[in-house]
Protein backbone atom coordinates (compact mmCIF):
# COMPACT_ATOMS: atom_id res chain seq x y z
CA UNK A 1 0.00 0.00 0.00
CA UNK A 2 0.67 3.66 -0.92
CA UNK A 3 2.21 5.27 2.26
CA UNK A 4 2.67 2.10 4.55
CA UNK A 5 6.46 1.93 5.67
CA UNK A 6 8.32 0.06 8.09
CA UNK A 7 8.08 0.38 11.63
CA UNK A 8 9.71 -1.64 14.86
CA UNK A 9 9.21 -1.43 18.47
CA UNK A 10 12.70 -1.14 19.56
CA UNK A 11 12.52 -1.12 23.34
CA UNK A 12 9.96 -2.20 25.99
CA UNK A 13 9.39 -0.45 29.58
CA UNK A 14 6.62 -0.45 32.20
CA UNK A 15 6.20 0.09 35.79
CA UNK A 16 5.75 -2.69 38.07
CA UNK A 17 2.48 -1.56 39.62
CA UNK A 18 -0.37 0.34 39.40
CA UNK A 19 -1.03 4.24 40.61
CA UNK A 20 -2.68 2.79 43.70
CA UNK A 21 -0.01 0.86 44.91
CA UNK A 22 2.97 3.57 44.55
CA UNK A 23 1.95 6.64 46.98
CA UNK A 24 5.62 8.10 45.48
CA UNK A 25 4.43 8.85 41.97
CA UNK A 26 2.06 10.70 40.46
CA UNK A 27 0.79 9.00 37.12
CA UNK A 28 3.01 11.21 34.24
CA UNK A 29 5.74 10.21 36.96
CA UNK A 30 5.35 6.55 36.62
CA UNK A 31 4.53 7.05 32.49
CA UNK A 32 8.25 8.53 32.86
CA UNK A 33 9.46 5.43 34.69
CA UNK A 34 8.26 3.23 31.81
CA UNK A 35 9.54 5.66 29.35
CA UNK A 36 13.38 5.79 30.37
CA UNK A 37 13.42 2.00 30.91
CA UNK A 38 12.34 2.13 27.12
CA UNK A 39 14.86 4.37 25.65
CA UNK A 40 17.29 2.59 28.03
CA UNK A 41 16.26 -0.68 26.67
CA UNK A 42 16.60 0.35 23.19
CA UNK A 43 19.59 2.81 23.34
CA UNK A 44 17.54 5.69 21.80
CA UNK A 45 17.09 9.32 22.95
CA UNK A 46 13.58 10.91 23.30
CA UNK A 47 14.97 13.06 19.89
CA UNK A 48 15.23 9.82 18.11
CA UNK A 49 11.64 8.49 18.28
CA UNK A 50 9.50 9.07 15.77
CA UNK A 51 5.94 8.63 17.21
CA UNK A 52 4.59 7.29 20.55
CA UNK A 53 1.88 4.84 20.65
CA UNK A 54 0.33 4.64 24.32
CA UNK A 55 -1.99 2.18 25.82
CA UNK A 56 -3.56 1.53 29.03
CA UNK A 57 -6.99 0.38 30.56
CA UNK A 58 -8.65 3.94 30.97
CA UNK A 59 -11.71 2.33 32.90
CA UNK A 60 -9.80 0.15 35.31
CA UNK A 61 -7.34 3.36 36.07
CA UNK A 62 -9.68 5.84 36.45
CA UNK A 63 -7.85 8.21 33.94
CA UNK A 64 -9.00 9.39 30.31
CA UNK A 65 -7.16 9.88 27.64
CA UNK A 66 -3.72 10.92 29.17
CA UNK A 67 -1.95 10.47 25.96
CA UNK A 68 -3.34 13.91 25.35
CA UNK A 69 -1.88 15.35 28.93
CA UNK A 70 1.03 13.06 29.29
CA UNK A 71 3.22 13.90 26.16
CA UNK A 72 5.15 17.12 27.51
CA UNK A 73 6.34 14.77 30.26
CA UNK A 74 7.95 12.44 28.14
CA UNK A 75 9.57 14.63 25.35
CA UNK A 76 7.10 13.86 22.86
CA UNK A 77 5.34 16.90 21.94
CA UNK A 78 4.74 17.61 18.71
CA UNK A 79 5.33 13.63 18.13
CA UNK A 80 2.23 11.15 16.08
CA UNK A 81 0.23 9.94 18.51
Amino acid sequence: MKGMRNVAIVGIGYTPVFVSKRRDVCIPEMISEAVENALADSGLTPADVDAVVFGNMQTFEGVNIPHLWCVDHIASLGKPL
